[in-house]
């Protein structure tokens, strides 16, 4: 980011005045989508060369479609021929962008773990997704008490979902919260009406999933 290089170069600037040493910055592209939203932890959807095969698959797949060739470019060692001519076939629509995030969230994985984790991941990947909703126990379900008229993104944070609004919109954005297995679109500042509700952010995971009560009107059953 541009914050980083001024401060590097100021750096530069004062070892050349106070010690009389030349010293050089080296800067990289940051990982951003083209609206110029990055992927790190402030905006709540980094991975960490820690994470397991599973859980980098899926943080991959909850990026925007339109980030794949440039992750592609700094996330990976494909020859840019061929990064360029999979854009190419992103912006024709011979390729969709959920093949397209695939194959980034594949490639990841293999070169991070290996190839056999990136097939079990997408694999697990792919069962979690078709899973629905009347799979899950709500009486299995942590409970969060709201006030009438509460938003979506209120929701996400009380419920421990995440840590910020910018974070919970991201999550929204990107297709990964649902409300009643119903995704949640871009009316992420619209009111939740039901009275109960039952609020999932990712994946199929007890620890993903809160039971909503708004105003507290079951909180005593």
């Amino acid at each position: 980011g541009s914050d980083q290089i001024f401060n590097m170069l100021a750096g530069s600037t004062l070892i050349k005045r106070y010690r009389a040493k030349q010293k050089y910055v080296i800067a990289g592209q940051l990982l951003a989508d083209p609206d110029g939203k990055k992927i790190g932890k402030s905006e709540g959807n980094m991975i960490t060369l820690n994470d397991g095969a599973s859980d980098m698959f899926h943080k991959i797949m909850l990026w925007g479609d339109n980030i794949t060739p440039h992750a592609l470019e700094l996330c990976t060692d494909m020859p840019m021929e061929e990064i360029n001519e999979l854009a190419e076939k992103l912006a024709s629509g011979e390729l969709s962008g959920l093949e397209g995030k695939t194959l980034l969230a594949r490639r990841i994985v293999t070169d991070l773990h290996s190839r056999e984790a990136a097939v079990q991941a997408e694999a697990d990947y792919g069962r979690m997704s078709s899973k629905k909703m009347a799979e899950i126990d709500p009486a299995t379900l942590d409970i969060v008490a709201v006030k009438p008229g509460s938003g979506i993104i209120d929701l996400i944070i009380i419920s421990g979902l995440a840590s910020s609004k910018s974070q919970a919109r991201r999550l929204v954005e990107s297709g990964a919260v649902r409300i009643n297995d119903e995704k949640v679109g871009f009316e992420w500042f619209a009111p939740v009406s039901s009275a109960t509700s039952v609020l999932r952010v990712g994946r199929l995971k007890r620890e993903n999933h809160r039971l909503i009560l708004i105003d507290g009107e079951a909180s005593n059953e």
